[in-house]
């Protein structure tokens, strides 16, 4: 006759990841910079987007007006770039900048409009000059 012994032997599970980590065979890690993952349990952590960089380990931020971020994986914001002259970025969260139109300029970094008519802009550097140029070697 034989008996059946049933042994109650606990299931061992994964470790469970909160947010922020990633499962690894050691267990759980945090996601390295430029990533982020918002979900728990998960074996890999996600790239934050163009536009954005990494706030925590858990989200991304948009970079600021007046800046863009071109590529995936900012890790923090100083990279988020300037717009650069005759360019501006009005939104939040941006892959690139906005070109001024033909009839306005800007002439500094990080801008999130541009100047008024490019006419009046050389006009007036023709003034400075024109007052300048007595004094010129």
């Amino acid at each position: 006759m034989f008996w059946l012994i049933l042994l109650s032997i606990p299931v061992l599970s994964l470790s469970e990841c909160p947010v922020g980590t990633k499962s690894s065979t050691d267990g759980c890690e945090d996601c390295p910079d430029g990533k982020y993952q918002d979900e728990p349990n998960q074996d890999s952590c996600k790239f934050c987007a163009a536009g954005t960089y990494r706030f925590d380990q858990t989200s991304c931020k948009d970079c600021p007006v007046g800046t863009y971020r071109d590529v995936l994986g900012a890790m923090d914001i100083t990279q988020c770039k300037d717009c650069i002259t005759d360019m501006y970025q009005d939104e939040e969260g941006q892959p690139g900048c906005k070109d001024c139109d033909k009839a306005q300029y800007q002439n500094e970094f990080g801008k999130t409009e541009c100047k008024g008519d490019v006419t009046n802009a050389l006009t007036e550097k023709k003034r400075i000059i024109s007052i300048l140029s007595p004094y010129m070697p």
